[in-house]
């Protein structure tokens, strides 16, 4: 199931937009339309922060410049696929430096709409998905999308695997989960890994998920844990 989001200011535009690609989008898709930059960065960081497959951008939101906007995101979450949409020819050299997938101009033709969809999955593919392999307690083999797991919780010998769909119990050494994960999640506790792109913000000992759960932050890896997520938040959000 791919997740699009369309942002456009116009509401006739994303809303003629949506129709367009449900006529002519095969692959099972859900589509969202946000009408700002501060609405398209709420909706990409929302449930399931960097779940957002294909992005449809305006180039100029407002007051807003939509290439560095999408810059910003994809700083953050370098999987997604910006398409950008635009009323205005001239803009056609200086969007290149929003790493496109494709750009179309307004009023959109399904035959270029479709071309821009099928090169988006096609990146898409090509990139794959992140996942966590584990063997649970009854001995199956579980594999995990990264993205949708919110942290790892040891219990001595026994891992909890936070997901999506509920806690996951399998045995898993921490410190190999922690060397496997290196860059996608930190480790804030002696008994914590959590997604990083699941942290809404710390709280004084503590990370707030976007879930609404509460991860505790040791005092020794309190300045790690800082200095992680300012390298894994950037310039961007």
């Amino acid at each position: 199931m791919q997740r699009i989001i369309i942002c456009d200011d116009d509401r006739q535009v994303c809303a003629s937009l949506s129709t367009m690609i449900d006529q002519i989008y095969e692959l099972p898709h859900r589509i969202k339309q946000v009408y700002s930059w501060d609405a398209l960065r709420d909706e990409v960081l929302a449930i399931a922060p960097g779940e957002a497959d294909i992005v449809f951008m305006d180039i100029q939101l407002g007051a807003d410049n939509g290439i560095l906007v999408s810059r910003q995101l994809r700083k953050r979450y370098p999987r997604i696929r910006f398409i950008y949409i635009t009323g205005y020819i001239q803009f056609s050299e200086a969007i290149f430096h929003g790493f496109p997938t494709a750009f179309l101009v307004k009023p959109i033709k399904p035959a270029a709409l479709l071309y821009a969809l099928e090169k988006a999955t096609a990146e898409l593919d090509a990139l794959g998905v992140a996942v966590l392999s584990l063997k649970t307690r009854s001995g199956e083999l579980y594999t995990i999308p990264l993205r949708q797991i919110h942290y790892i919780e040891s219990l001595g010998r026994l891992v909890l695997v936070h997901t999506d769909d509920g806690p996951v119990e399998c045995y898993r050494r921490p410190k190999e989960l922690e060397e496997q994960l290196a860059g996608e999640f930190v480790r804030c506790h002696q008994s914590f890994l959590v997604n990083l792109a699941h942290v809404k913000q710390m709280q004084e000992l503590q990370l707030l998920l976007f879930t609404g759960e509460a991860v505790p932050v040791s005092r020794v890896r309190l300045k790690e844990t800082k200095e992680q997520l300012m390298r894994y938040a950037g310039e961007g959000i």
